[in-house]
């Protein structure tokens, strides 16, 4: 499956956060206007660091602009939660983990590597894909498109 395109309807997911916990996108958009969905490789790799901890300083403007986070890995929940308490994220990191990168193959966004492609979605309140775009896998794509969009998103609501 390609990746998802602006327009196009975003795949809902339901996936854990710890032994009793989950997170979904269609819960995430119940309490927010939009939710920006990150797919990350791996916990633990200093560009995912970077990356996320780049969302972590602007998650109160994005959070004003609207809009809810969630980070999702094919990595296990104990490995991320182990690194979100140790990067300080305020916002969930979920796990792809079984059966193996199934949201992300749905999303068009897994990695022939085992791992997800490092992306970045907004979805709207319509669970429509607002803004997607995908970046190099060994690359930190920071936050500075995500704050764009949800600016103009924000301006024209």
């Amino acid at each position: 499956m390609a990746e998802l395109k602006p327009g196009d309807r975003a795949p809902d997911f339901e996936l854990p956060t710890g032994p009793d916990e989950t997170v979904s996108l269609s819960g995430m958009l119940e309490d927010n206007e939009y939710v920006v969905v990150a797919f990350f490789p791996a916990a633990w790799s200093p560009v995912c660091s970077d990356e996320l901890s780049i969302i972590e300083a602007v998650a109160d403007e994005i959070r004003r602009l609207g809009a809810g986070i969630v980070g999702i890995s094919a990595d296990n929940y104990w490995s991320t939660n182990a690194w979100a308490d140790e990067l300080g994220l305020s916002f969930p990191l979920a796990s792809d983990f079984e059966p193996k990168g199934e949201v992300a193959r749905e999303w068009g966004v897994y990695h022939p590597g085992g791992v997800c492609q490092r992306a970045q979605f907004i979805v709207d309140s319509d669970g429509e894909i607002a803004f997607a775009y995908e970046a190099p896998i060994d690359k930190s794509q920071g936050a500075q498109m995500i704050l764009k969009k949800l600016e103009e998103l924000s301006d024209h609501g």
